[in-house]
């Protein structure tokens, strides 16, 4: 069978828009419920405009379809952007009015659906803070009193945070009304009309004692802000020649199409049989799943078809969800799987060959490992077999896929199911490579000894799950099995003391992941020499999901037999996409290692970045983990490794900046190196995230940068000039986090011993204004503490260039080797 699937903009200039806003829920919008007056939300495009009524018998309202569905059509490619505005209209009150500017190109590509929550800013006349400002004399105005996201900042960010709390013009001076305990007299002082946000809070600061800081709960309800959450469309105009083609069999025309609007719209009007068949038995959600990328129009038909058929054969009697399972490719994919769980989808339908679902999903090339697993914590039959008697195990070892081998016997799969040729998958492996083979011995031998010796179906499930051996387990510990999930003690015992009864073989030498991609590395990096730096999405294998942010998902893969790090970017504006692209061509030529390298992009389908996989985490992973040990050998191992990394960055031509060097942005892998004939593995640190990276020039300054708070340097905060000196403040921030964590055995994130800093912002202010910093341990031996103070100087100038920190280091470590007691005396054993 194959299905064609049409683009209405294929082939196509700048077209018009169609735009569907939904409001979902608002959030703050009256300060107490049950007032009179008149209140609505208006969303403004272009010259278009439309409004939606708001309840006042709550604080908080959640809105239903239709009723809350505002719809423009011929939107030109010239307007830009979607302005929300809240009218809020109490009687015998003044007017309160909020609003929130939304980029249109947000919303690309065409046919995607995105949910974004947000607080509205006040749009009435407000008064800036370059001018005279007052309230009546009982506190201060200063940055540090106000909430902004702890994961973004910039200058704007925090002058647009302060001139938010709406002051009132009274009198000359500059306050607000949060009162201060009544302890110490209070003096103001008048503030000129020119004076700046950041030299604003500086003199504030100096003025009053800089450890003074209000309690954010004492503004809480002055700085309260309506918040809404919207489901946004965007669509390209319907051409009335493509209406017309849609009178036979309309949702399955729209669904090749792609077209989400028509979908919508005929799923909406209720005179659609959305389970209607075409010559092929296929209905629209079979279309939908086949070959599908776009998973905005699987959910579309799961969530707004309530009578829809899932378990609807074809002619070859696949359900949608084989085809979902086979070719969805999108890693994506949770959500639609919940639908189909939540529908009532048959895992084991089979269709005319007996495949069910599990068969179908080992062939899928883009996200069988996510599918499978989902699959399997289902319950699905992992031995059932086709019309051939293959089971899913069969078509694992066909491919030689060990991760699908491993996740199928931690699931009871049976290595000895014979086919129809009465070949089982354990003889299918024979016939495979030598290496594989001996994967699959190992894998048989310990299930083979656990069933013998009576070890529960969780013990099996575990042990099979980390790859446990049969000539590993003499060595293992009750806590190595607690640790990997055998959580009866009783169990744990009994097992250790079968273990200790095996004979003690020399354990075999494994070939580490490494050492196995080793030859397929060399000739991916032969690729990105010749250029090769865009992606196919068919070239990416999606293995697990390890990691989500406010930019996107992240997820290990295979590419050309290599296993990398995936991170796909969340809808953004089109020209920080383009920017990236620019600035790919040298990025991706950073060849070092303590930097992670970038393989490619992907830029069909989802915008993605395609780098070197680090499999032990984040350093922050590594130090904020209690039973990891760590010391001062380690500390100077990690210290040297990021500070080689940093000294590469900031000695290319132009020198790069990194702009948010911070504990998690350190990743930490395993290598096999060599040392006098032997192989041995190390860990490996390395700087990553290069999303906020520029290249040094004269006019870079701190306003791009939108690093972590308590990493960043005060520049930052004034708006200077961001240069690698800045780097060396981010850098010092991460050595005192490894000397804290060495010293006194356990981990705590920088500023954490200021209990009155409750609010992100307020590090930065305090960092800048008053010159605060993280509390080196008393016991830090004092070279160490020197360098630490020297890297977190106020003026950058003063700061020490990287070269001159491994230098330092270096000198430590000599120092620590000469004398060893002296260093290790400085911890403190903790209880």
């Amino acid at each position: 069978m194959s299905i064609t699937r049409k683009s209405l903009t294929e082939g196509k200039g700048p077209i018009n828009r169609i735009i569907r806003v939904e409001i979902i829920s608002g959030e703050n919008l009256f300060p107490v419920a049950m007032t009179s007056g008149e209140s609505y939300v208006s969303v403004n495009v272009g010259d278009k405009s439309g409004k939606m009524r708001v309840s006042r018998k709550t604080t908080n309202n959640y809105f239903h379809s239709p009723d809350n569905r505002i719809e423009f059509r011929n939107v030109s490619p010239s307007t830009k952007e979607i302005i929300f505005e809240f009218h809020d209209h109490e009687k015998r009150k003044s007017a309160k009015n909020w609003g929130k500017r939304i980029n249109i190109n947000q919303l690309l590509p065409f046919n995607t659906n995105h949910i974004k929550s947000f607080e509205l800013e006040p749009i009435e006349e407000k008064v800036s803070l370059h001018s005279e400002i007052s309230t009546p004399v009982t506190g201060i105005v200063s940055p540090e009193n106000i909430i902004v996201p702890s994961t973004q900042i910039s200058q704007t960010n925090i002058t647009n945070s302060m001139t938010s709390l709406r002051l009132e013009k009274t009198q000359q001076f500059t306050t607000i009304s949060a009162p201060l305990p009544s302890s110490t007299p209070i003096k103001m002082t008048p503030m000129k009309k020119t004076m700046s946000p950041s030299k604003l809070a500086t003199k504030i600061s100096s003025e009053y004692q800089c450890h003074r800081i209000i309690q954010p709960d004492l503004l809480m309800k002055k700085i309260s802000k309506p918040k809404i959450t919207v489901s946004l469309y965007l669509f390209p105009e319907v051409d009335p020649k493509t209406e017309k083609s849609y009178k036979t069999l309309p949702l399955h025309n729209a669904v090749e199409r792609s077209d989400l609007y028509k979908i919508l719209t005929l799923l909406e009007s209720g005179k659609v049989d959305v389970n209607a068949q075409d010559e092929q038995g296929n209905t629209a959600l079979h279309i939908a799943s086949y070959e599908s990328y776009n998973e905005h129009i699987i959910l579309a038909l799961l969530k707004n078809a309530p009578t829809i058929d899932v378990n609807k054969e074809n002619l070859d009697k696949n359900t949608p969800f084989h085809f979902f399972c086979k070719n969805f490719s999108n890693p994506n994919c949770q959500e639609a799987m919940e639908l189909f769980f939540r529908h009532g989808v048959n895992l084991e339908a089979q269709n005319k060959n007996l495949e069910t679902a599990l068969h179908t999903v080992v062939r899928n090339n883009s996200i069988r490992m996510l599918l499978v697993s989902k699959l399997l914590e289902r319950g699905v039959d992992v031995n059932a077999a086709t019309n051939r008697q293959s089971t899913a195990l069969h078509y694992a070892i066909h491919n030689e896929r060990t991760d699908l081998l491993s996740i199928l016997l931690e699931h009871k799969a049976k290595l000895d199911l014979p086919d129809d040729h009465g070949q089982t998958p354990f003889m299918l492996a024979k016939t495979k490579s030598e290496r594989y083979f001996k994967t699959v011995n190992d894998f048989k031998e310990l299930i083979d000894y656990l069933i013998e010796i009576k070890a529960s179906d969780n013990a099996i499930a575990m042990l099979v799950k980390n790859k446990m051996f049969k000539y590993k387990l003499r060595n293992q510990t009750p806590k190595t099995l607690e640790k990997i999930g055998i959580l009866s003690s009783v169990e744990r015992i009994a097992l250790i003391q079968k273990f200790k009864l095996l004979p003690n073989v020399p354990e075999v030498k494994e070939i580490t992941e490494n050492e196995n991609e080793q030859e397929e590395r060399k000739k991916l990096l032969e690729l990105i020499e010749q250029g090769k730096f865009v992606i196919e999405p068919k070239e990416i294998e999606f293995l697990a999901n390890i990691g989500s942010g406010a930019s996107g998902i992240v997820y290990t893969a295979k590419y050309k037999n290599v296993t990398v790090a995936v991170k796909t970017l969340k809808a953004t504006n089109m020209e920080e996409v383009k920017e990236f692209q620019q600035e790919y061509g040298v990025l991706s030529k950073l060849q070092h290692e303590n930097i992670v390298r970038f393989y490619g992009v992907i830029v069909k389908k989802q915008f993605s970045m395609v780098m070197e996989y680090c499999s032990k985490g984040s350093l922050y992973d590594i130090i904020s983990k209690k039973e990891n040990s760590i010391t001062w050998e380690t500390v100077f191992d990690y210290a040297e490794q990021i500070a080689l990394g940093m000294d590469y960055l900031h000695s290319r031509t132009p020198q790069i900046l990194h702009r948010d060097l911070k504990s998690l942005n350190i990743l930490v892998t395993m290598e096999t190196i060599q040392e006098n004939g032997n192989s041995i593995e190390i860990e490996r640190l390395k700087i990553c995230d290069f999303g906020l990276s520029r290249f040094d020039s004269e006019i870079t300054t701190s306003t791009k940068d939108r690093g972590t708070y308590a990493y960043c340097a005060p520049e930052v905060y004034y708006n200077q000039r961001y240069t690698t000196q800045s780097d060396v403040y981010s850098y010092g921030i991460i050595l005192w986090e490894l000397i804290y964590r060495v010293i006194y055995q356990k981990y705590q994130r920088p500023f954490q011993e200021f209990p009155e800093l409750t609010m992100d912002l307020q590090i930065i202010i305090q960092s800048a204004t008053c010159d605060l910093r993280p509390t080196i341990p008393p016991s830090t031996p004092q070279k160490m503490a020197t360098l630490i103070r020297q890297c977190v100087m106020k003026e950058q100038e003063n700061r020490p260039k990287s070269g001159m920190i491994l230098t330092a280091l270096q000198e430590m470590k000599k120092d620590f080797k000469s004398n060893p007691q002296l260093w290790n005396a400085s911890i403190i054993q903790q209880n």
